[in-house]
């Protein structure tokens, strides 16, 4: 049987959690995504003070590690989840395709995708919305993906269809050339 409805509990917090926009929160999407699903492998919590100290201490280890902490692109961003936390296993895969990702949420794994932001049209954005973006996507329901969008304080279980996510999904150019591809990220327990 197939299921209709998955929503994983994904614990959420915004790249800004408390609202200041500067650097680095402002490209920070992709560490707040590493962190919600990390916390939700965990099973832990996720308050907004420890959302702020991990990307403060994502966006210090980045600079000193590798030069840069904006936009990473897929294999960056998995390089980094497995730097930090090295309890996790990232994979990238490439040319994703929506029943692959409703595959991954049917197993229990939450998805990471990279986006173009100004392609997903959400209305809680400061327009245009971001060029690189990325998203936790956490269920599926009918012709929609639920996720938890970074972007915004109100990104917690935001909906969006299937099709416009897809139709943003971009592997984009980070410290190195992304390959443009559309891409998910899976995280799942090391050794699991």
């Amino acid at each position: 049987a197939v299921v209709s409805e998955i929503n994983w509990d994904v614990p959420f917090a915004p790249q800004a959690p408390f609202a200041n926009w500067d650097q680095p929160y402002q490209d920070a999407c992709e560490e707040a995504t590493i962190v919600m699903i990390e916390r939700y492998l965990r099973s832990a919590p996720l308050s907004l003070q420890e959302m702020d100290a991990e990307i403060l201490r994502m966006v210090r280890f980045q600079d000193e590690r590798y030069g840069f902490y904006r936009d990473s692109n897929a294999a960056e961003t998995a390089r980094l989840a497995e730097a930090l936390y090295p309890h996790l296993s990232a994979r990238v895969v490439y040319d994703v395709t929506a029943d692959a990702i409703r595959a991954a949420l049917s197993s229990g794994t939450p998805v990471l995708v990279l986006v173009d932001g100004r392609r997903l049209g959400n209305p809680f954005y400061t327009p245009p919305g971001p060029l690189r973006h990325t998203l936790v996507i956490k269920g599926v329901k009918g012709s929609s993906f639920i996720t938890n969008d970074p972007g915004t304080r109100r990104g917690a279980d935001f909906v969006y269809p299937i099709e416009r996510v897809m139709g943003s999904l971009v592997d984009y150019d980070g410290g190195t050339p992304g390959t443009g591809k559309r891409s998910m990220i899976l995280l799942t327990p090391r050794g699991g």
